[in-house]
């Protein structure tokens, strides 16, 4: 994906549009991320496959989160399995 910095105005491109975000390598985007500026993912047609919709950040950045491949000390959450070795929990209060 190229950086095109010559068709919006600095704040913009600071700060990305839903047509041009900041690619977030984490669940928001860091300054690393920022400061590779906004990128057209319309020039890739099978970003759609692995991209989110675009997100709006606390600070106004708008963003997007690509898929990537993770090993587990980079992964948010716990998983689709639990680990073999936790032990049964009881259910959680209020289940049927």
């Amino acid at each position: 994906m190229s950086v095109d910095r010559t068709s919006h105005d600095d704040e913009s491109l600071e700060k990305g549009t839903v047509e041009r975000p900041i690619v977030a390598t984490s669940v928001e985007p860091t300054e690393a991320d920022k400061a590779r500026g906004p990128v057209n993912i319309a020039e890739d047609p099978e970003a759609r496959l692995y991209t989110s919709a675009p997100l709006e950040a606390d600070d106004g950045t708008i963003y997007v989160i690509q898929q990537q491949n993770v090993g587990p000390d980079n992964e948010l959450g716990g998983g689709e399995f639990p680990d073999p070795n936790t032990p049964p929990r009881s259910e959680a209060p209020g289940a049927a």
